[in-house]
């Protein structure tokens, strides 16, 4: 009996750290290799915009888009990172009301004012704490059924 308590100990322990050691450092990347290359693009670029602007800082203006657009592999990556970026959200809007997960407005935030590179594993470090902590263990092709 003392056997399986402790195997079962560990193998929790194990699963409660499985989140922080894949999601921290794909956050941790997420936040500092797009940072490194937006803080050269704004040093490079936004003087010659006329400046940090909210629009420019935030790469709502139009010159960022047609600079990211300016050949056909950022013109597809760009595309690419657009729609990823739509399927994210409509997933984690449907997730978040599912898992009774509050503050959803925070993921488009930080994906159009830091990157989607941040806000994925964000999501998913915190949908991963929200299913430990309220004991539901789910896997997306097998939920389990809910009565009412």
């Amino acid at each position: 009996m003392a056997l399986t308590t402790t195997t079962s100990k560990a193998h929790a322990a194990r699963r409660k750290t499985a989140p922080v050691l894949l999601y921290g450092p794909l956050l941790a990347a997420g936040l500092l290799l797009p940072g490194y290359f937006t803080y050269r693009f704004s040093i490079d670029t936004l003087a010659g915009w006329g400046g940090a602007s909210l629009a420019n800082v935030l790469m709502l203006s139009p010159q960022f888009y047609a600079e990211a657009a300016a050949s056909a592999v950022s013109s597809q990556l760009l595309s690419d990172i657009l729609v990823s970026t739509l399927l994210f959200f409509v997933w984690a809007y449907q997730e978040a009301r599912r898992l009774e997960m509050r503050h959803f407005w925070i993921y488009p935030v930080l994906t159009y004012t830091v990157a989607f590179s941040v806000a994925l594993p964000l999501f998913m470090w915190v949908r991963a704490h929200h299913l430990e902590h309220a004991g539901r263990e789910r896997t997306p092709c097998h939920p389990p059924a809910t009565t009412r």
